[in-house]
C-alpha cells in the first residue's frame, strides 16, 4: 500500500500546498470550517513514513530495499512539510493586516494570525510534526520542517503548542549538532526567539534544564574561540537574546552559575586587565574547552551589542546567590567602574568613539543599578560612590546624569555605611550645587533633592553641613508650586523638595530657626493653600513637625494668604470640612450623622426607583458595548481615581492640636461647629476603634469574658458621651446659624422696603401737588414680586418671622 499510495499521497500534499480560492460566496462558510480536519488527515501520514529506527541488514537485497523505503518516506515528509510551510507562509505579507499606529506588523501577526496559522492551530499538525521532527535524519527535511516550524512560531497560540510539545528541546539539540555553521543553525535560532518572546514563561521554563544551559555554553564557547566570520557575531549575539530571555525567568538564574555559562559571559564582558586574571577562578568544566585567549573583542557594533547584552545578563542574575558570588570572583562591578571613571585612561576605552563611550557608560549605569541592591559590598570595594560622584559632578548630559543620580539615589538606601561613605566623599556639597544649577533639569534636581534628604535624614552632623553650606536658603527658594510655568512634572518636584525640608531642617534646632527666618514657614502655607491632594497631605505631616517649634505656631498664626487672605487656621478647616463631606460624617445642618461613628459613619445603599435602574441598565450596555468595540473616553479614564484618597483629618488635628484651638477670629459658625469636633478628635478615633473590635467579635462569634465585656461596653459609653455633646454643641451652633440667616434675610428686605419708600416719597415732593401715582415697577407689592413673594395672595406685610 505505501508503493501505491506514497506517490499519490505525495501529489496531494504538493495540490493541497496551493493557495485554496473560493469561486463561490458561499465556500468559505460551506468548506471553512473542513480545513482543520483536511490538514490533520494529511499530517497524519507523516507517522507512518517516519525514518527507519533498525540497525541496516547484512544482506545487500534487504539493504536496497530498506534504502528505498527510507527514499520513499522521506519524500513523503518532505511533501507534507513543505505543505505545512506553505500553508504557514501564505499571508505573512503587510497588506494583509490590518495594524493600529505605531504597531509593528510582527506584533499584529502574534496577536491575530492569519486565516491559515488559525487553521493549523486548530489541527494537529503541531503534534505531527513535532513527533516527526524528534526522530528526523535527514538535514533537508529538517530545513523544510525547520522553515515551516518558524513561520508557525510567528503566532501565539501556535508558540505554545511548540513549547507544550516539548519540541525546545530538540531544537537546542540540532543546534548543537549544527554549531559549526549551516542554515539550520540560524533557522533553529530564530524559532528559539520567537518562541521565548511570545511564550516567555513557558519557554524560559522549559528551556531552564541544566543539559540545556551546558549546551548554551558550549555554543558560546565554540563561537567565541571559532567564529570569525560576521555570519558568527550574528550568531553569537543571537545567543545571547535567548540567553537573555532565559535569565528573566528567576528558576532558571542557579543553573547559569552551577553550568558555567555565567563563568564564560563575564570573561568577555570585563574589562582586558581584569579578563587575564579570570583564568584561574573558572571552572574546570569551563577550562577544558579555553584554549587559547578567544577571539578579541573590538569597538565594532556587533561586538559592543554583545558586552551590552553580557552586561544584561548578568544585571538580571545577580539577585541569585550563587549568581552573585561569581560575578563578585569575576570582578564585574570594578569592570563596570572602570567605564564610568573620568580618570580611567585605560587603553580599550580609548578606542571608542564618544558616542560609544556615552551608551556604554548608559548601559553600565543600568547594571549598576541592579549590582548595587545585590551585590553592595562590590561598590564599596571599587571605591564605586566616588566614581559615581565624580561622573555626576563632570558631566554635562542631561540623560547620563539623570542616570548616574538614580544608581546613586538607591546607593544611599542601602545603609549607613553608604551614607557615610557618600558624604566622605563630598556627595552633600556635589547634590547642593546640582541642586542650585538653574539650568539643570528638573527631574535631576528633583533627584539631588531626594539624595541630600536621604543623607541627612537621622544625621545631625549631615544636616549641620547641610545648613553651613546655604542649603536651608535653596530649599527656600523652591518651596513654591507653579506647574503652569514648565513643561516638566512640577509635582513630583515639589515632592521632592518638602521631603528635603522634612529631612534636613525638621528636628534641627538651628535649622528650624534659619528655615523659620526665611520665611520658610509662610511659603509652605503658600504651597499648601494650592497644593493637590497628594501634595498636600505630605506637607501636612511636615507642617506637623514642625510646629513642634513654638515660633513656628506663632508663626502659623501669623500667616494670612496673598490670594485669599485667609488664614492657617481658615485652610485647615476648609481641607476638614472636604474630609468630612467625602465621608459623609454630617447631616446638611453640619451636625455628626452617627454618635458611634463620627469620623467614618457606615456607607447606606441607597435605594433606587425603577426609572434609575432601567437608566443604569441601558447604560451599562452602552458602556459593554463601547468597550468592546475599543473606543475610550479620555475624560473618562482621567475621573476615575487611581487609588483611595487619604485621610488627612489626623495631621489636621496634629498641626491644630501645637497651634491651639481657642482665641481664633473670623470662625463662622460651620467653622465652629468642625472646631468642636477636631478638639476630640482622638477620643471620637478610639469610640471607631472599640465600636469595630465589639462588631468583629459579633460577627466572628467570639464572646469575650464578662469583665472584658463590661470594660468594652464602659469604654464605647463614655466616648459615645462625649460624641453625643458634641452633637448637642453642633446642633446649638446650627440653631444659632438659622438665626442669624433669618436675621440677616429681614435686613435684606427692611433696605429693600426702606429704599422704595424714599423713592415714593421722592417722587410725590416732585410731583407737587399733582395727580398721585407711582411709575410700575417701585411700588412695595410690584418690590416683592421680584423677589418671588406675592403680597396680595399671602398676605405678606414686610416682615419675616421664624
Amino acid at each position: 500500500g505505501a508503493t501505491v499510495f506514497g506517490p499519490a499521497l505525495c501529489e496531494v500534499a504538493s495540490v493541497a500546498s496551493k493557495p485554496m480560492v473560493s469561486r463561490k460566496t458561499s465556500d468559505m462558510l460551506q468548506f471553512g470550517e473542513c480545513q482543520p480536519a483536511y490538514i490533520s488527515a494529511i499530517v497524519a501520514a507523516m507517522g507512518a513514513a517516519l525514518p527507519p529506527q533498525d540497525e541496516p541488514p547484512d544482506d545487500p537485497e534487504a539493504r536496497k530495499e530498506r534504502d528505498a523505503v527510507a527514499a520513499r518516506n522521506e519524500k513523503i515528509r518532505i511533501a507534507i512539510a513543505h505543505m505545512l510551510a506553505s500553508w504557514a507562509r501564505f499571508g505573512l505579507v503587510e497588506e494583509t493586516f490590518e495594524t493600529f499606529p505605531d504597531q509593528p506588523l510582527i506584533q499584529a501577526i502574534a496577536d491575530n494570525g492569519t486565516p491559515n496559522l488559525r487553521v493549523l492551530q486548530q489541527s494537529t499538525a503541531m503534534e505531527e510534526l513535532a513527533a516527526a521532527f524528534r526522530v528526523e535524519d535527514s538535514v533537508d527535511v529538517m530545513v523544510v520542517m525547520l522553515g515551516a516550524i518558524r513561520d508557525m512560531s510567528l503566532y501565539r497560540p501556535l508558540s505554545r503548542q511548540i513549547t507544550n510539545c516539548g519540541l525546545l528541546s530538540n531544537l537546542v539539540h540540532v543546534m548543537r549538532l549544527h554549531v559549526h555553521g549551516s542554515d539550520v543553525l540560524l533557522v533553529t535560532a530564530e524559532v528559539l526567539w520567537n518562541v521565548l518572546e511570545l511564550d516567555w514563561q513557558g519557554a524560559a521554563s522549559a528551556l531552564g534544564a541544566l543539559d540545556i544551559l551546558e549546551n548554551f555554553r558550549y555554543f558560546l564557547e565554540v563561537v567565541l574561540h571559532k567564529g570569525y566570520r560576521f555570519k558568527d557575531k550574528i550568531f553569537r549575539n543571537d545567543l545571547l537574546v535567548l540567553v537573555l530571555y532565559m535569565s528573566k525567568w528567576e528558576g532558571n538564574r542557579p543553573g547559569f552559575a552551577s553550568s558555567g555559562l555565567l563563568q564564560i559571559l563575564l570573561r568577555y564582558g570585563v574589562s582586558a586587565s581584569q579578563r587575564d586574571q579570570m583564568s584561574q577562578l573558572m571552572q574546570t568544566g569551563v577550562e577544558e574547552h579555553m584554549t587559547g585567549k578567544g577571539i578579541a573583542i573590538t569597538n565594532s557594533q556587533e561586538d559592543m551589542e554583545f558586552r551590552v547584552l553580557i552586561w544584561h545578563v548578568a544585571s538580571q542574575c545577580c539577585g541569585d546567590p550563587e549568581c552573585a558570588a561569581v560575578i563578585a570572583e569575576c570582578q564585574f562591578a570594578g569592570s563596570l567602574l572602570s567605564c564610568l571613571d573620568i580618570a580611567d585612561s585605560a587603553s580599550e576605552l580609548r578606542q571608542w568613539s564618544g558616542e560609544q563611550r556615552k551608551k556604554m557608560q548608559l548601559e553600565a549605569l543600568s547594571a549598576l543599578f541592579h549590582l548595587v541592591q545585590h551585590c553592595p559590598d562590590e561598590i564599596l570595594s571599587n571605591s564605586g560612590v566616588g566614581v559615581l560622584l565624580r561622573l555626576a559632578q563632570a558631566t554635562t548630559d542631561s540623560t547620563l546624569r539623570k542616570k548616574v543620580l538614580t544608581v546613586l539615589h538607591v546607593t544611599v538606601g542601602m545603609g549607613e555605611k553608604f551614607v557615610k561613605e557618600m558624604v566622605e566623599s563630598g556627595a552633600i556639597s556635589i547634590a547642593l550645587d546640582l541642586f542650585k544649577d538653574a539650568e539643570a533639569s528638573m527631574v535631576c534636581r528633583q533627584l539631588c533633592a531626594s539624595i541630600l534628604g536621604s543623607l541627612c535624614s537621622g544625621f545631625p552632623a549631615h544636616q549641620d553641613e547641610f545648613r553651613k553650606r546655604g542649603g536651608i536658603e535653596a530649599l527656600r527658594s523652591q518651596v513654591v508650586y507653579a506647574p503652569d510655568q514648565t513643561t516638566e512634572n512640577h509635582l513630583f518636584f515639589t515632592l521632592a523638595v518638602i521631603d528635603a525640608v522634612w529631612h534636613t531642617v525638621i528636628g534641627n534646632k538651628k535649622s528650624e530657626s534659619r528655615f523659620l527666618d526665611v520665611d520658610g514657614l509662610f511659603a509652605l502655607m503658600d504651597v499648601l493653600e494650592v497644593a493637590p491632594e497628594l501634595l498636600r497631605s505630605q506637607m501636612l505631616s511636615a507642617l506637623a513637625d514642625l510646629c513642634e517649634n513654638r515660633k513656628a505656631a506663632r508663626m502659623f498664626l501669623q500667616w494670612n494668604s496673598p490670594k485669599t487672605m485667609k488664614g492657617g487656621v481658615k485652610v485647615l478647616l476648609e481641607f476638614w470640612d472636604a474630609e468630612q463631606a467625602r465621608n459623609g460624617c454630617t447631616n446638611e445642618d453640619g451636625v455628626l450623622a452617627s454618635p458611634t461613628h463620627p469620623l467614618n459613619p457606615p456607607k447606606q445603599p441607597e435605594s433606587q426607583d425603577p426609572a434609575e435602574t432601567r437608566t443604569m441598565r441601558f447604560t451599562s450596555k452602552t458602556m459593554g458595548a463601547t468597550a468592546r468595540s475599543g473606543v475610550s473616553s479620555k475624560k473618562q479614564e482621567e475621573t476615575v481615581p487611581s487609588e483611595d484618597p487619604v485621610d488627612v483629618r489626623a495631621k489636621i488635628y496634629a498641626v491644630l492640636a501645637k497651634v491651639g484651638f481657642d482665641g481664633h477670629e473670623a470662625l463662622t459658625i460651620a467653622d465652629r461647629q468642625h472646631l468642636e469636633l477636631m478638639k476630640l478628635y482622638p477620643d471620637c478615633k478610639q469610640l471607631e476603634v472599640w465600636v469595630n473590635v465589639r462588631d468583629s467579635l459579633q460577627q466572628q462569634g467570639i464572646k469575650p469574658l464578662g469583665q472584658d465585656s463590661k470594660w468594652m461596653e464602659d469604654m464605647i459609653v463614655e466616648q459615645q458621651t462625649r460624641t453625643e455633646w458634641i452633637a448637642a454643641l453642633q446642633e446649638q451652633l446650627a440653631v444659632e446659624r438659622q438665626a442669624e440667616d433669618l436675621a440677616s434675610l429681614n435686613r435684606f428686605y427692611d433696605d429693600i422696603r426702606t429704599r422704595a419708600a424714599k423713592e415714593t416719597g421722592m417722587m410725590e415732593r416732585a410731583n407737587k401737588g399733582g395727580t398721585a401715582g407711582k411709575r410700575p415697577g417701585h411700588s412695595e407689592i410690584d418690590t416683592l414680586k421680584l423677589h418671588g413673594v406675592d403680597g396680595r395672595q399671602s398676605g405678606f406685610t414686610g416682615v419675616l418671622s421664624r
